[in-house]
């Protein structure tokens, strides 16, 4: 099996989840790309794709998301990628992957489809959703974080982390720290 981890750094949050990324400019923007495809077994791992990235924004980058993964417009516009040259081996890998793994799967799906959709005036996500495994849901009846008297709430990635090893894990809301954290989230899954 093929297994893509994926995560992003945005703009902020969508302004309503419940109408899609289709919606014009209802989700952020994405600013910062990072995967990895693995092909994955029981008793192995093998790397075939990585890619992280920063994409040159064509928008200010807000002063709140700064603060919370340190990317600025001019830190992106430097050292980033066009967005066509970030999807186009997005795409391949998408392709290729029979899971994509994210930690927040609906949101980072909802980001990637918006930027395809703007890029390339296609729904390239569409065909991929049946592919996903957020490991935000699926962690919530392991973790048993209350939220209430009657439901435990979505762990973040780092309380997931925390729960599975003990520690938190270092540089969160940095794509490529998240996508490694959620790597040695994932393959625990299967032995709780």
């Amino acid at each position: 099996m093929k297994v893509l981890f994926i995560d992003t750094e945005t703009t902020g949050l969508p302004v309503d989840i419940t109408q899609g990324y289709l919606a014009p400019g209802n989700f952020p923007r994405m600013v910062q790309l990072a995967y990895k495809l693995y092909k994955w077994t029981d008793n192995d791992r093998i790397l075939l794709t990585l890619e992280n990235t920063y994409v040159i924004p064509t928008f200010e980058i807000p002063k709140l998301a700064v603060k919370i993964h340190g990317i600025t417009t001019k830190k992106a516009t430097k050292r980033g990628k066009e967005l066509s040259e970030c999807l186009m081996p997005l795409s391949k890998a998408l392709k290729e992957a029979d899971r994509i793994v994210a930690h927040s799967a609906e949101f980072d799906g909802g980001v990637i489809g918006q930027e395809f959709f703007i890029c390339f005036e296609m729904d390239v996500m569409a065909s991929h959703w049946y592919k996903l495994f957020c490991t935000k849901k699926h962690g919530r009846d392991i973790c048993k974080i209350p939220l209430n008297d009657l439901n435990y709430k979505f762990p973040s990635l780092q309380e997931l982390h925390k729960f599975f090893y003990g520690r938190r894990y270092w540089g969160s809301h940095d794509a490529q720290n998240d996508v490694n954290a959620l790597i040695r989230c994932y393959h625990l899954f299967d032995n709780v």
